[in-house]
């Protein structure tokens, strides 16, 4: 990989690295070089789901490299367009990875994008040996776990009831009926 371009990501509007055998990340705090190895840590997680064809790639952000949340709180609050684009050069090839961000998708935890076989073979073989050790920063959403996408839309507690207070601050309107079905305790 010689080059990435990340454009709406937290911090980074429009950011242009080029990338070498040891590439350094320097800078003042919040300026941008953790949010660049998430990208890659974001790629890499995405790349390990088993994948029937490129069309329903999903960049997810929450998986065993990084746990970044929703949308939301990813996209980049100055961004200039409503797309977060991430382009990478591999052999002297440009990879463009791209959604467009609207209300719709801001409370999803992946990106939905699309690209072809060959761009995903190509993506494959450049993360096949991508590796990240990294200390955890403590942050308000690693103060409980957030329900998945999936997991919230079918308003799933968890089977250690791990995603209760995420259920509560998602749900907070629905009722309860006073016709429950509940399982008889044996």
């Amino acid at each position: 990989m010689q080059k990435i371009k990340i454009n709406n990501f937290k911090s980074l509007v429009d950011a242009d690295l080029r990338i070498g055998k040891l590439t350094v990340f320097s800078g003042l705090n919040g300026s941008g070089k953790s949010s660049v190895l998430q990208v890659l840590a974001m790629i890499k997680q995405s790349l390990n789901q088993n994948i029937d064809s490129a069309e329903e790639l999903k960049i997810k952000l929450r998986g065993n490299y990084v746990n970044l949340g929703k949308i939301k709180d990813i996209y980049c609050e100055s961004a200039e367009n409503d797309n977060l684009d991430f382009s990478f050069y591999i052999n002297n090839r440009k990879v463009d990875l791209s959604s467009k961000i609207d209300t719709e998708v801001m409370e999803k935890d992946y990106l939905p994008c699309y690209c072809d076989n060959e761009t995903l073979n190509l993506l494959h073989s450049s993360f096949k040996n991508f590796r990240l050790i990294q200390a955890d920063r403590i942050v308000p959403t690693s103060l409980y776990d957030q329900a998945s996408s999936d997991s919230r839309d079918m308003l799933d507690l968890g089977v250690k009831g791990q995603y209760c207070a995420d259920f509560l601050s998602n749900n907070s309107s629905l009722k309860i009926s006073d016709k429950r079905n509940l399982l008889p305790m044996q």
